[in-house]
């Protein structure tokens, strides 16, 4: 990915990156028929807090060609997010606590200069 601002430029302007990233890892437990149910969340070390900005929403619609979970989703909700930071071992099926809201982290792009990762999340909303 191409860098826009130099990256003495991004450390020099703050108010660049609003927001703050908590990369999480989920807790499984198995129930009484013998199925994975997430029962919460534990924060990776070192991916506390980290600096990031937000894209607006993506709203996705339905067509013949998407594909379907067991559960049933009433709004399914896309955001990408960049980190000013380099984070390469993120990795998909880890959960982004942003700003107070639980995403889920379906794709990671690690940027090739080593000074940035950009997430792509979904918010799905039963």
């Amino acid at each position: 990915m191409r860098q826009i601002l130099d990256s003495r430029l991004r450390i020099a302007i703050p108010e660049m990156w609003p927001s703050r990233v908590t990369i999480r890892t989920a807790t499984v437990s198995v129930n009484a028929a013998n199925q994975p149910v997430i029962t919460g969340f534990t924060s990776v070390a070192g991916m506390v807090d980290l600096e990031a900005r937000m894209a607006p929403f993506i709203v996705l619609r339905p067509d013949d060609t998407q594909i379907r979970e067991q559960a049933v989703t009433q709004d399914l909700k896309r955001r990408n997010c960049k980190l000013n930071s380099y984070q390469p071992t993120i990795v998909n099926d880890m959960y982004a606590l942003i700003d107070g809201t639980n995403y889920k982290i379906v794709g990671v792009e690690p940027d090739s200069c080593h000074f940035s990762t950009r997430l792509h999340l979904e918010l799905i909303t039963p």
